[in-house]
């Protein structure tokens, strides 16, 4: 190799190249940490919702810096962790959600109020009551309600939900495009006082528990036999048995939608914001409630049903009896809720009807990493639990816990109530005694691994 010749210039050009190339970083800096590009929002009188919307765009959208500085660069959108709808800013409809015909009509001296969902990017809302009036209605919808038409429910709304609290906390359905709101007292409506919404943050530990509570009539009845005389001493014991469970997901068998004749059956169970009401087949009846956001809610037949299969009696058949799965996000993992109600045939032995339920369900969630399966399993025999631990999943109920009132000895004679779960650890599985069903329910503790 020839030696170096001019050793001075080439350092002098060393130098050059290592001022352009600092110049170039402190530049970088500089560009990218500048002030963002100013935003101005106008707000008509009537304050309407999409100027609500423009404003709420500039709240949660950071602007990028007006440089050329790669896209890598530009401040990511942020989300305050609460974000409240000033009332003022609501535009109140013409006309009201009628509770009864359950149609769209335009009234005089009625209002209501839709807020559009499109750029509000949480998953839970609060509202607070108007001191002024008695109740509130309130209901996700998918669309603007129509004059005279049936309005567009998303998931888990059939109808407004009328409520008596101080305040509603409510799980935001993933198809929901518009919250509607309305207040009525002596012919008058009213805003709510507030409408906060936040985003929730599922723990790595928390309560599940399942409970048949048997239409509020010792499962005689397939609706409700609680007499609207009866409502202000029966509610306090329901209300101290459910809360006495501690349950952040609630599974409810043989649900009734009323409580008593005059009394929503959701009354109790205000506590949960993410709540969804199967079908009514006979006697079965599943309902799924949580305190955390529940994603893609879904009510599934069982394939192995799909025709009629007669049980004990003609009037329940295998096709009555269905499940409900959902999905939580902890810690960036999923988890499914699998909310069931099996079948049973008495005479059969081993019980095909029951086991074949039974496999379907293992089948199904094979490939799923993480399911909490809980309900009335109607298995009268604990070995038909065996399946799932030979799966690969942990039995709660091994037969220990019996959950189930019956009729040789007028005490508890069967462990159909059950929680079985897969990629998750559960911790003090137990039954919760009580004297309002002919059923107990069971919790138990589940933590991610």
């Amino acid at each position: 190799m020839k030696p170096l010749k001019h050793p001075l210039v080439l350092f002098a050009l060393f130098l050059l190249f290592c001022m352009i190339l600092t110049s170039c970083e402190l530049l970088d800096v500089q560009t990218a940490g500048g002030a963002p590009a100013s935003t101005k929002t106008e707000t008509t009188e009537k304050g309407e919702q999409t100027d609500m919307t423009t404003a709420r765009q500039a709240e949660t959208t950071a602007a990028p810096a007006t440089t050329e500085a790669p896209a890598t660069t530009e401040a990511a959108p942020v989300v305050p962790p609460v974000y409240e709808i000033p009332t003022d800013q609501v535009e109140p409809l013409s006309g009201t959600i009628m509770t009864k015909s359950n149609t769209f009509k335009v009234m005089t001296n009625y209002k209501g109020a839709v807020i559009d969902l499109t750029e509000i990017p949480y998953d839970t809302v609060t509202i607070t009551r108007n001191a002024d009036v008695s109740e509130m209605g309130y209901a996700f919808l998918t669309a603007l309600p129509e004059k005279d038409k049936i309005p567009s429910y998303a998931t888990g709304y059939s109808k407004v939900i009328w409520d008596e609290n101080e305040t509603a906390t409510l799980a935001v359905p993933d198809d929901a495009r518009y919250l509607y709101v309305y207040y009525l007292d002596a012919g008058k409506s009213y805003l709510p006082s507030s409408i906060v919404f936040t985003n929730t943050t599922v723990p790595t530990t928390f309560t599940v528990a399942s409970w048949n509570i048997g239409h509020f009539s010792m499962g005689r009845n397939k609706n409700s036999a609680i007499p609207d005389d009866n409502y202000a001493t029966e509610k306090p014991k329901f209300d101290s048995y459910v809360n006495s469970l501690g349950a952040d997901v609630l599974i409810l068998n043989e649900y009734s939608a009323l409580f008593t004749p005059s009394h929503d059956a959701r009354e109790l169970f205000r506590q949960y914001a993410s709540p969804f009401e199967g079908e009514q087949r006979n006697y079965s009846c599943n309902a799924l409630y949580a305190k955390f956001p529940l994603k893609n809610v879904t009510l599934r037949n069982f394939a192995c049903n799909t025709p009629d299969t007669v049980l004990h009696t003609t009037a329940i058949k295998a096709t009555d009896y269905y499940y409900i799965t959902g999905e939580l996000t902890v810690g960036g993992k999923a988890v499914t809720i699998v909310a069931l109600h099996l079948a049973f045939h008495d005479n059969l032995n081993p019980d095909t009807v029951c086991t074949n339920q039974m496999d379907e369900l293992i089948a199904t969630f094979a490939d799923t990493e993480r399911v909490i399966i809980l309900g009335d399993w109607n298995a009268y025999r604990a070995e038909y639990y065996e399946r799932f631990a030979e799966a690969g999943y942990t039995v709660g109920n091994d037969g220990s816990f019996l959950t189930c009132t019956g009729s040789k000895t007028g005490g508890l004679e069967w462990p159909v109530d059950n929680i079985i779960v897969k990629g998750v650890t559960m911790t003090d599985f137990r039954a919760v005694n009580t004297s309002l069903s002919d059923h107990v329910a069971v919790a138990a503790t589940i933590t991610l691994k």
